[in-house]
């Protein structure tokens, strides 16, 4: 009858070092998942702040394109069409100094 409640006793010490286990694992558990909610919002956030740089990124490639598109030879005026322009410019200069002079006149 000792032996049996020796036993019983060691049997009962080891059921309860288990439940005393079982409950830190619980514990546990509930803390590592409250991390992993947390983990999962910085996630989410990261993932975002990564999407904006990917589009920020695909604009600034695009606008890139678009200026080495502006400066290509074909893009630009001919020497001509300068000429063409200054004398336009020179034009309009004269027209506005006259225009001035008869307003002042």
């Amino acid at each position: 009858k000792a032996q049996m409640d020796s036993e019983r006793q060691a049997f009962q010490d080891s059921l309860a070092a288990a439940q005393t286990e079982v409950a830190r694992l619980g514990q546990a558990l509930g803390e590592s998942q409250g991390r992993g909610e947390g983990l999962a919002e910085e996630k989410a956030a990261l993932e975002g702040k990564l999407q904006e740089l990917q589009a920020a990124q695909e604009k600034m490639k695009q606008q890139h394109e678009e200026e080495i598109v502006a400066l290509r030879p074909e893009n630009q005026p001919t020497a001509h069409e300068i000429t063409d322009l200054r004398a336009t410019v020179a034009e309009l200069q004269a027209f506005q100094s006259a225009s001035e002079e008869q307003i002042n006149q």
